[in-house]
């Protein structure tokens, strides 16, 4: 293969590859939107608040989320006007009784934070 013709095909592949790259991120994007509009549904389903979705979302995508963590979730974008941190005890308890039934339960691990986990049954 002549010089030129090396050099063309290897601009093409670096070409190929940019597509490639740029299409895998866009796919991630989608499926992170996705992924919320999922979750956006089962809220209506469950009758969760804003708060209660928040820390729905959190606990779903984390094996475990610790209070520090729903708090940045919930009142990250105004550290100086959050309430008590024992307000995350008032929604765990609350999210709790209206998920229950749909077949998922919180589970609490001392000095760790809280796990959603996937129940059998449920209305679903």
């Amino acid at each position: 293969m002549s010089g030129i013709r090396q050099a063309g095909l290897e601009l093409v592949v670096i070409e190929l590859r940019r597509e490639r790259d740029e299409l895998a991120e866009r796919n991630r994007q989608l499926q992170e939107a996705l992924c919320g509009l999922e979750d956006i549904s089962e809220a209506l389903r469950f009758g969760l608040t804003p708060s209660e979705l928040t820390i729905f979302q959190v606990l779903k995508r984390h094996q475990c989320a610790g209070r520090e963590q729903l708090m940045a979730a919930l009142y990250g974008a105004r550290p100086n006007d959050a309430p008590d941190p024992g307000v995350i005890d008032v929604m765990i308890c609350k999210l709790r009784r209206k998920i229950r039934l749909r077949g998922y339960a919180i589970t609490g691990h001392y000095g760790l934070g809280w796990q959603l986990k996937k129940t059998t049954g449920g209305d679903l």
